[in-house]
């Protein structure tokens, strides 16, 4: 835990009966919920023969802010789920492969073979046909997805895994590319969007063991 730094801001001088504001920005030692904390302020007046402290408010200091993970630049192979590599990234892929694909996708329906997902069956063709039928979809669009296995991630080293995960989030919703991700065996669907970045960033700030 990191002890967290010590900022400050400076007014040269201040004009009787004046105020004057500045924004000082802090820096928190660890991710989570936070509070500002403290403030202290000091002046050399007069003349810079002595300083004088007094300890001060800061407005909505008790109100707490939810602190994201470092990011960590890491190697996307290591934190995205895409084609699968091995065995049991290879079942997720299967496991979550059509929740992953969305009614944007389907570019058609064909007859039903044995085999296919009963997600995957159009149910308003089949009881227009009085045959089944399966939903066709656009892969290569599903492909420009991601999928984050954070569980995998945070088995090693907890705080390495959020961190690598909060920069694949970042980097991602900046192309606009969907994000999902696996968290605690709960399946979060890919989706793009500022709104859904935060909700990811703040999953990974309240991750505990």
């Amino acid at each position: 835990e990191k002890a967290p730094r010590r900022r400050s801001v400076l007014f040269p001088v201040i004009q009787p009966g004046q105020s004057e504001t500045k924004t000082l920005f802090v820096t928190f030692g660890e991710r989570g919920r936070q509070t500002a904390g403290e403030a202290e302020l000091s002046s050399v007046y007069p003349f810079n023969f002595f300083v004088r402290y007094w300890p001060t408010e800061i407005e909505d200091a008790k109100r707490s802010v939810t602190v994201f993970p470092c990011p960590l630049r890491c190697a996307p192979e290591l934190v995205f789920i895409r084609e699968g590599r091995g065995e049991e990234d290879e079942r997720k892929h299967r496991l979550h492969s059509d929740k992953i694909l969305s009614e944007t996708d389907i570019i058609g329906v064909r007859p039903y073979t044995e085999g296919d997902s009963m997600k995957r069956i159009h149910w308003k063709s089949s009881a227009r046909t009085g045959k089944l039928k399966t939903r066709l979809y656009d892969e290569a669009s599903s492909r420009n997805r991601f999928l984050i296995d954070l569980d995998r991630l945070v088995a090693g080293d907890m705080e390495y895994g959020l961190s690598a995960a909060a920069h694949a989030i970042s980097e991602s919703t900046k192309t606009g590319a969907p994000v999902g991700m696996l968290c605690r065996r709960e399946f979060i669907p890919p989706a793009a969007g500022r709104a859904h970045k935060i909700d990811l960033l703040t999953r990974l700030a309240l991750y505990h063991e």
